[in-house]
């Protein structure tokens, strides 16, 4: 049976495409007899994390050949992040319309940031702003995690949803 730390697994798929596409059917490998049970859990850990910050750890791992300090298997479960949705224009100037294209921009900060901000507007807790939040109730949050120096990772564009991202 092979046995692949989460690192390992990143830097095995050549494309991003080709590694989401392993998450979605990674469910039986361990019963299938592929893989060990840490590998197994090691996949299905991969597989709950949103696209933007599997993205990014992915590019991370091929980049630099390790994974993000957040990412480290006993980092990831105390940082708990959120990626949150914006405007373009929250991240770069559009006076004209010109890069309306590029759909939304978005930013990552920490799930405790996330839900004070969110309560301070009315939310009761994180999960509803989650289900109800629009990208007006997000206007200035990304100037706010800069200033507060919560920000980890933001970009502008539609994101591929793979699973675990609504």
């Amino acid at each position: 049976m092979i046995s692949l730390t989460i690192y390992e697994i990143l830097t095995r798929y050549k494309t991003f495409e080709e590694l989401c596409e392993a998450l979605d059917s990674c469910f039986d490998l361990h019963d299938l007899g592929y893989v060990d049970k840490n590998t197994q859990a090691n996949y299905i850990k991969l597989s709950e994390i949103p696209a933007i910050d599997l993205l990014y750890m992915w590019k991370q791992a091929k980049k630099d050949k390790s994974l993000p300090p957040y990412a480290e298997p006993s980092n990831y479960e105390k940082a708990k992040i959120i990626t949150i949705y914006t405007y373009v224009g929250e991240l770069i100037p559009n006076e004209n319309g010109i890069i309306d294209h590029l759909g939304c921009a978005w930013f990552t900060v920490p799930s405790d940031w996330a839900e004070n901000k969110a309560k301070q507007h009315g939310y009761v807790s994180l999960s509803e702003f989650q289900s109800e939040y629009i990208m007006d109730d997000t206007a200035g949050w990304l100037l706010d995690a800069i200033t507060s120096s919560s920000l980890l990772n933001c970009g502008v564009g539609r994101p591929r949803i793979t699973k675990g991202v609504r």
